[in-house]
């Protein structure tokens, strides 16, 4: 609503159900469901209360009431004889008659006017969105003012014209003609992706990947891996002749699997094989020597990176980050793409033991979306996080490294 309103707990009532009523009525263009007229009831508690609380919600709701060639709230008045309070004259029932009377009631003409006006941009680009425009869980999005639907249904427009996207790097799409910077893309990434996966066919779709780039099969600037090899026998058996090193993702992945490579490994290598993710380089820096295992840096949101690593898919494979809301959702990520991840040292436990180290987390607004594939009590642990705003980061963390031992 444009500005609220005064009300009393009645005219609460009615306003909160009036207001549930708001995004049905503007979708009703697209569902074409017929709202009108709507009845909004009400009761007036008259047991136990004196008449001056009586009479201060009936004056109250005949604030609320239009004016007469007004658009606005329609109330039904009734005699009514009470016990306590006698015979009076008292609303019983309130109706909105037309579309114009719940956006007058609601001071919601401004959000009808964003919501047609988007509507209006992706129904004139984008004809192919006409099953997401029906969807409730689209419509909140249409009134909000921080997304610039016009511009993204343009902007996907363009790229769904196109002969293909896959020559194209992110920052070299040929927006400019739009009005649209290079970044623009980056920027409301995950609009666009709601846009692109509703107008494309699902073979044109990396699901595995929430990154525009690489969700379309864009051209991408092949990120490096950091890689210590803490046990030094890993040097000869797999050819390599670093101990600390770092090259591209799909190098990494040819030099552990090449024919070279996998000529010198012996049966079964990988499956023996521990290879942790470190989100904290000064972490990762310190891990000690250990037998059988490979430590890769992750740093931050770059879980989609290790997708293209097929050896890992063999490899008892752990993630180690801060305890917080980021952690736990690049944890979460790491598990869509390799299921077998476990989490080390990231557990109620060890936050429980070591919380007076916690610090203010980052404040951002929790995605429970994102950790379908956690535990229950990752989840929970999330929550707690989340809701005190609370950080554990791990380079704090005095623990001696040991890993699990094999099943």
């Amino acid at each position: 609503m444009d500005k609220p309103l005064n009300t009393t707990p009645v005219g609460d009532i009615i306003l909160r159900k009036a207001s549930r009523h708001l995004l049905p009525c503007l979708a009703s263009q697209i569902t074409g469901v017929e709202l009108f007229p709507l009845r909004i009831g009400f009761s007036l508690p008259t047991r136990h209360r004196q008449f001056e609380d009586l009479a201060a919600e009936v004056q109250a709701l005949q604030k609320l009431e239009r004016k007469a060639n007004e658009p606005g709230l329609r109330l039904v008045w009734k005699l009514r004889k009470t016990r306590a309070l006698g015979t009076q004259t008292l609303p019983i029932e309130a109706w909105l008659d037309r579309k114009e009377d719940l956006l007058s009631f609601l001071k919601a003409w401004k959000k009808a006017e964003l919501f047609d006006f988007n509507l209006q941009a992706l129904e004139t680009h984008l004809p192919e969105c006409r099953n997401w425009l029906m969807k409730p869980t689209t419509w909140p999005k249409l009134i909000n003012p921080s997304i610039p639907w016009p511009d993204l249904s343009r902007a996907t427009r363009f790229l769904l014209d196109q002969d293909s996207l896959s020559s194209f790097y992110i920052r070299d799409l040929p927006l400019g003609d739009l009005g649209l910077d290079t970044k623009f893309v980056e920027r409301y990434n995950k609009w666009m992706c709601e846009l692109m996966d509703h107008c494309l066919p699902k073979e044109s779709i990396d699901r595995r990947y929430s990154s525009f780039h690489q969700r379309y099969r864009l051209q991408q600037d092949n990120p490096h891996i950091r890689v210590r090899l803490l046990d030094e026998s890993l040097m000869s058996r797999l050819g390599i002749p670093f101990r600390d090193f770092s090259c591209p993702a799909q190098e990494l992945n040819q030099a552990l699997q090449g024919p070279q490579a996998f000529r010198s490994l012996e049966s079964g290598f990988w499956e023996q094989i521990d290879v942790l993710v470190i989100e904290n380089k000064t972490t990762f820096l310190r891990l000690p020597p250990q037998k059988n295992t490979l430590a890769f840096f992750g740093c931050g949101f770059l879980a989609e990176t290790f997708g293209s690593l097929d050896f890992l898919k063999h490899t008892r494979l752990f993630y180690w980050g801060d305890i917080d809301k980021e952690g736990l959702e690049i944890l979460a990520r790491f598990t869509q793409i390799f299921p077998h991840t476990q989490p080390l040292f990231m557990s109620a436990e060890v936050f429980s033991a070591h919380q007076h180290l916690a610090v203010k987390g980052s404040g951002a607004e929790p995605r429970m979306d994102s950790l379908a594939l956690l535990p229950d009590d990752l989840i929970q642990l999330y929550r707690h996080l989340t809701s005190h705003n609370l950080r554990l980061e791990q380079e704090r963390l005095d623990i001696q490294l040991q890993m699990p031992k094999q099943s």
